[in-house]
């Protein structure tokens, strides 16, 4: 499985080349203290033992680091992202405060993205959180936006995403569900997401289908004053014709209505016509694609 979480923390990792040279221990075998060893040694294996995601061991190489230089900020900034990756995230945001305020000023930006990255993931458990408990009272439509908002922060957490997709399709957003869908199949690795992906898409498509040409004849209704009525049923049929030949561009009917309700009153071309709208709506700047129930 990927990462857990998008930040690649590994960039956060200062390589050892950058501010070290070649460590002179004589130990082999799998990092640890050795009598002797400089600061920088201990470093170098505080980013081994990361690597290798041994937190707890690489958090512990790292205090011992500290204790040989406690003015030096990259011990500081190790025992940060072994918590961050441990998910203890106030110890992960103090370790970091206390890299910061020692740190020089050519590092204080990679500090600072850690932090942001610590504050995004406090947000990201919240949503979860709230997501939650929101599905158990049943509020499906504020459950599904907690949970999609989670996946936004972090987008390789696809079951999140997923759980996201379900909450909108209880909730009647059919469109959502699908848009939420259609991201997780368009960046995911994993066959057996994929297919989870297609199936639903394909359980909500005659749902999609109901929900487009209601949302269409809709938009004609509130909108389609001064078309004829023997236009209005045709330029609908139209309308939902080319919308289903786009696929997943819907354009909402009601640009299209507003730029062409003169038009179409001496407009027998009705293909063309739906075309040509359709062009203009998008040139207008008018792409809204949820053509959802108001």
């Amino acid at each position: 499985m990927r990462s857990r979480f998008h930040p690649n923390w590994l960039v956060f990792i200062p390589l050892a080349a950058c501010f070290l040279p070649f460590a002179r221990t004589t130990c082999f075998a799998a990092p640890h203290l050795c009598d002797g060893d400089t600061y920088e040694e201990v470093i170098l294996k505080v980013v081994d033992l990361l690597q290798d995601a041994k937190y707890e061991e690489s958090f512990q190489m790292a205090q011992s680091a500290i204790t040989l230089a406690s003015d030096r900020y990259e011990a500081y900034f190790h025992c940060g992202l072994a918590r961050y990756k441990q998910d203890n995230l106030a110890a992960a945001e103090r370790f970091m405060r206390s890299a910061l305020e020692r740190a020089p000023m050519a590092k204080r930006d990679l500090i600072q993205n850690a932090l942001v990255a610590i504050k995004d993931k406090r947000e990201f458990f919240t949503l979860l959180e709230n997501g939650q408990s929101l599905a158990i009272n049943k509020d499906y439509g504020m459950a599904a936006s907690e949970f999609e908002k989670a996946w936004r922060l972090f987008p390789s957490q696809e079951a999140v995403g997923w759980r996201a997709a379900q909450m909108w399709k209880l909730a009647g957003k059919y469109p959502k569900s699908a848009d939420v869908l259609n991201n997780i199949l368009a960046q995911t690795n994993d066959s057996y997401t994929s297919q989870k992906c297609r199936q639903m898409l394909q359980e909500l498509s005659s749902k999609l289908d109901t929900q487009y040409l209601d949302q269409a004849k809709s938009g004609f209704d509130k909108l389609g004053a001064g078309i004829p009525s023997t236009d209005d049923a045709e330029m609908r049929r139209r309308l939902y014709d080319e919308q289903q030949r786009r696929g997943d561009k819907k354009i909402d009917p009601r640009c299209i209505v507003r730029i062409q309700r003169k038009a179409a009153e001496n407009d027998a071309d009705y293909d063309a016509r739906v075309r040509d709208a359709t062009y203009r709506a998008q040139k207008s700047g008018c792409k809204s694609v949820s053509m959802q129930p108001e």
